[in-house]
């Protein structure tokens, strides 16, 4: 079975390519406070086939625990400007299967 890996890396209208600063933002759930950058640098460490146990383990450390999960769907955010960056990571069976990054409106 062939599993397809979609990142989507998407930037705010009217930003000028640069990274901005890292904006602390609530997360829409309550949680605890993330970044961007935190979202970023650990979906750049999420690696198809890795063992699920050791990712959410690392995830958490780096982000603390999910915003959401839904199924085999976890998920994190951080707001940034008028939108929420959404990290969503997707567990199959023992293994991360798929991650997204991507912005959306904020609840």
């Amino acid at each position: 079975m062939r599993l397809t890996i979609l990142v989507v890396v998407a930037f705010l209208s009217g930003c000028s390519g640069k990274r901005g600063p890292a904006a602390a933002g609530v997360t829409p759930g309550g949680g605890s406070s993330l970044t961007v950058s935190q979202l970023e640098d650990a979906e750049s460490d999420l690696q198809p086939f890795d063992l699920w146990d050791v990712t959410l383990v690392e995830l958490t450390k780096k982000l603390g625990k999910p915003e959401k999960v839904d199924g085999g769907l976890y998920i994190w955010s951080a707001k940034y400007r008028a939108a929420c960056q959404v990290l969503t990571v997707r567990k199959q069976g023992d293994l991360v299967a798929e991650k997204y990054l991507e912005v959306k409106d904020c609840p």
